[in-house]
């Protein structure tokens, strides 16, 4: 279903996203980089996240499960 894909979709988007700010922090330690990247990924990311919060609550779900859904998949940044 469209929930189940933007859940998981958004997951492992979430993952790659995590994975490139690591990269960023331990390859570059002694430059900004990783604040910079860390930076660009939260400006792609807000919005997404506001838009995926949006398609579960039209698709169905409540507003406090669309919520937990959405931060449930936000967590896979923390798994890259």
């Amino acid at each position: 279903s469209l929930i189940t894909n933007v859940v998981i979709g958004d997951g492992l988007h979430n993952v790659t996203d995590g994975m490139v700010i690591g990269i960023a922090f331990s390859l570059c330690a002694e430059s900004n980089l990783g604040w910079i990247t860390l930076a660009a990924v939260l400006c792609h990311e807000l919005p997404q996240e506001l838009v995926d919060f949006i398609i579960l609550v039209r698709a169905g779900l409540s507003f406090k499960m669309a919520l937990f859904w959405n931060f449930v998949s936000s967590l896979g940044a923390l798994l890259g």
